[in-house]
């Protein structure tokens, strides 16, 4: 692996087999998880490119299905021009928040409004 001077860690070569999540950096207290982050180029999409609104709320409704600790089941996603709309209820305050939380962190969504209220309600299943 070539190691750069500047740091205190090695640049994984692309060449290896071993991935550094593989490696387990993503473990590692203070340093090798935060350099990699300085170094990744997640996120960095070609100029210009915005994802569609459809998969704007694609993406939130899949990840909002997919979170362990909101309850999705009676919350509406609206997408318009990158501003998303959430709707409905949820159980807990702290689903409200997270939910607006986890939208806040899709690529492409230009602003987060969280109509959601919390409210108690008995599973109808």
């Amino acid at each position: 692996m070539p190691t750069n001077p500047t740091r205190s860690f090695q640049v994984p070569d692309s060449r290896s087999s071993m991935s550094w999540r593989a490696a387990g950096a993503q473990f590692y207290p203070g340093g090798a998880y935060e350099a990699l982050q300085e170094i990744s180029h997640r996120g960095k999409g070609p100029r210009g490119y915005r994802p569609t609104d459809a998969r704007l709320a694609e993406t939130i409704c899949e990840r909002l299905t997919d979170d362990a600790f909101i309850d999705a089941r009676n919350i509406s996603v609206e997408v318009k021009a990158g501003e998303v709309t959430l709707t409905g209820s949820v159980e807990e305050r702290r689903q409200k928040y997270a939910a607006e939380d986890l939208v806040a962190d899709v690529f492409g969504v230009m602003e987060v409004h969280n109509n959601l209220s919390v409210a108690r309600y008995i599973d109808e299943e």
